[in-house]
C-alpha cells in the first residue's frame, strides 16, 4: 500500500512540473516554436504570435522556412538522426 501512495504521489508531483512548465511556455515574452522531424511547426506560443505575427492556428502545421527568410534559411539547421 505505502509503494501505491508513493508513486501516486510521484505521478501528481509530475503532472503539477508538467502544468507549471506549459503555463512558464505559454505565458513567456520569448517565442518558443516546437518543430517535428519533418521541420514542420507543432507549437506555437503567444510569445512567438507576438514576435513574428502569425496566429497559432494559421502557422500549426507549416514549414518551419516559412519564418526564416530566404537569405537566412542556410543558417537554419534541421538534422535527423535515425
Amino acid at each position: 500500500m505505502g509503494a501505491l501512495k508513493g508513486e501516486e504521489s510521484d505521478r501528481k508531483a509530475r503532472e503539477e512540473d508538467l502544468r507549471r512548465l506549459a503555463a512558464i511556455v505559454e505565458y513567456s515574452d520569448d517565442a518558443i516554436i516546437g518543430v517535428g522531424l519533418d521541420a514542420l511547426i507543432t507549437d506555437w506560443n503567444a510569445g512567438a504570435e507576438r514576435m513574428l505575427g502569425y496566429s497559432r492556428s494559421e502557422i500549426i502545421g507549416m514549414p518551419i522556412t516559412t519564418i526564416f527568410p530566404p537569405s537566412h534559411r542556410d543558417e537554419l539547421l534541421i538534422t535527423r538522426s535515425d
